[in-house]
């Protein structure tokens, strides 16, 4: 899988991502995703007129994964199925997080909730035309895919019409 990478130091998340264990890639996965949502709310906030760190720290009202997932999609970076997306993704690394017991994307549970992803199934890359079969691979795939949508965001011109903050069929990467 080919993945758009914006920071070098994230070349190295990437590479210990595709060789992670299920949980390892659950979480170091969600936390790629998580960090861009913060870049992407960061973007957009005024300078000098309140701390980031106040809003975004793990006590700040913007704190959480959820709350950030939330809080960008009211701000339009993204619509509603990748909102979802989001949430779905948040739950899955959460399960891997708080656990003890031993969890693979191939339990049921976890399994169901990767085959409810709607971007790994209605985005493909390009150069990628099939959609991932396995859950793990949805589940990455999903991630990369968000990975670019928010980059793209934050890149992006401000007053840029959202009526479609879908992304597009193919990406570039």
């Amino acid at each position: 899988m080919a993945w758009f990478i914006s920071k070098e130091a994230h070349y190295e998340v990437i590479k210990e991502l595709e060789n992670q264990t299920d949980r390892g890639a659950a979480i170091i996965g969600a936390a790629l995703v998580e960090e861009r949502l913060t870049e992407a709310i960061e973007s957009r906030l005024l300078p000098n007129t309140i701390k980031k760190d106040k809003l975004l720290n793990e006590t700040g009202p913007l704190g959480t994964f959820s709350a950030k997932i939330d809080m960008a999609y009211g701000l339009g970076f993204f619509g509603e199925n990748s909102h979802k997306d989001l949430h779905i993704i948040r739950k899955i690394r959460n399960k891997f997080a708080h656990r003890i017991e031993p969890l693979t994307f191939t339990i049921q549970s976890i399994s169901d909730q990767c085959n409810a992803l709607w971007l790994p199934k209605n985005v493909l890359e390009m150069g990628n035309s099939e959609p991932p079969t396995t859950p793990r691979h949805q589940y990455l795939r999903a991630i990369n895919i968000l990975n670019g949508l928010i980059w793209s965001e934050i890149t992006s011109d401000i007053t840029k019409d959202k009526c479609n903050p879908e992304p597009p069929y193919f990406l570039p990467w």
